[in-house]
């Protein structure tokens, strides 16, 4: 059906440029589903564009709509519209946080808390010593680690200001800084600055 990565965006005018694409993507999306009908439909996070398609997956198609990872009105909404919408055409709603069940709960939906799936990688995670004799980092070391978020938006202003952060605390701290980015590429990760 396509990917969505380059239409993603936070704020209200960043996100003017990509209402056209979003509708052309929902539109094939929905030409799709119609000629493909699934037994059911996943809906993952994505708040505006799922609420469209978890609507004209349940009154269109007739589908059952599952919500995994449900928006977090819980915590960010300004109102109950998309709330009452989702608790409305979802068949069941994976929670991951007990707060989200509850919330989605009081709105009448059908909610099942399956926990955070980090939490299994969180018991894999070394510790301390551990993880930095496996990255090389000298416990004489300061590692810090920047995280300018994962939209292109986020990374294009938050990563030159995380950056010249990053270079005043190295002139600013005492001893040795290393500074580490996560990237999607393992081959790719390198402690900054070289």
């Amino acid at each position: 059906m396509g990917n969505t990565l380059h239409i993603g965006s936070i704020g209200l005018i960043e996100a003017l440029p990509y209402v056209w694409p979003t509708f052309q993507q929902q539109r094939r999306a929905k030409q799709f589903l119609r000629e493909n009908r699934p037994d059911l439909m996943v809906a993952i996070d994505y708040v505006t564009p799922n609420v469209a398609m978890g609507y004209f997956a349940k009154r269109q198609l007739n589908i059952p709509v599952a919500y995994y990872i449900a928006p977090q009105e819980w915590v960010w909404s300004f109102g109950d519209q998309n709330t009452r919408a989702i608790a409305g055409f979802t068949d069941a709603i994976f929670a991951i946080f007990p707060e989200e069940a509850r919330y989605y709960r009081q709105y009448g939906g059908k909610v099942v808390w399956v926990g955070h799936p980090f939490l299994d990688l969180l018991a894999d995670v070394p510790d301390r010593p551990a993880a930095r004799a496996q990255l090389g980092i000298p416990e004489t070391e300061t590692a810090i680690v920047l995280l300018p978020a994962s939209r292109q938006q986020e990374i294009r202003y938050l990563a030159p200001v995380l950056m010249q952060a990053a270079r005043l605390l190295q002139e600013r701290l005492p001893g040795p800084v290393s500074f580490w980015l996560p990237c999607p590429c393992p081959a790719t990760v390198r402690p900054w600055p070289p």
